[in-house]
This record gives C-alpha cells, structure tokens and sequence, in this order.
C-alpha cells in the first residue's frame, strides 16, 4: 500500500515538474516576446523625435538659407552663405536619422559585450 502511494506521489511529481517546466518556457517567451515589442515602440518614438526635430531644423535653415541669399544679393558678399556648410550636413544627418537607414546603421554596428 504504501508502495503504490510513493509510486503514485513521484508519478504526479514529475508531472508537476514538467508542466512547471512548460510554464516557465511559456512564460520566457513571452517576456522575450514584451522586450521587443517595448524595444520596436522605443525604436518608434526615437525615429517620431528625429522627424519632429528635422521639420525645425529643415524650417530654420530653409528660412536663413533664403535671408542669406537675399543678403549676398543686395550685399554682393558671397561669404555670407559660408555658416551654411555645416549646416547643411546638420540637416542632412537628420534626414537621414528621420527618414534613411541611420537608426538601422546604429543598430547594426552596436557591439554586444
């Protein structure tokens, strides 16, 4: 009698034990399954940031670029237009974090230690 009860106890423990086991698979999957879907909407907000931030800059350097050229027009000064250089690869390093590949570049060069 009591062999048959250890029997049945060790028996309906290691079906404990496995469906534990399955509990714990399902629920790594799906924390791993949470962690992406919170990394792609963190992903999201940055790639919203940098479009926000590229119609300011885009706006700004639209607006001075053409005071400057109205400025070398009537000045005959064509330096004017020089603080537009860098500028320029400003708005175009926004660019492309906004609308590009930059923020898929970045990702793809972190090194995971």
């Amino acid at each position: 009698m009591g062999n048959m009860m250890a029997r049945t106890m060790d028996e309906n423990f290691e079906k404990n034990k496995k469906f534990m086991s399955e509990i714990q698979v399902i629920q790594l999957d799906r924390q791993i399954h949470m962690h992406d879907q919170l990394r792609l909407r963190r992903q999201a907000m940055e790639i919203a940031a940098a479009r926000e931030m590229f119609f300011w800059w885009a706006a700004f350097y639209g607006t001075a670029l053409i005071g400057a050229i109205g400025g070398v027009r009537r000045a005959k000064k064509p330096g004017l237009l020089i603080p537009f250089v860098p500028l320029t690869f400003i708005v175009a390093y926004q660019a492309d974090l906004a609308y590009g590949t930059k923020l898929s570049r970045i990702t793809g060069e972190v090194i995971v230690t």
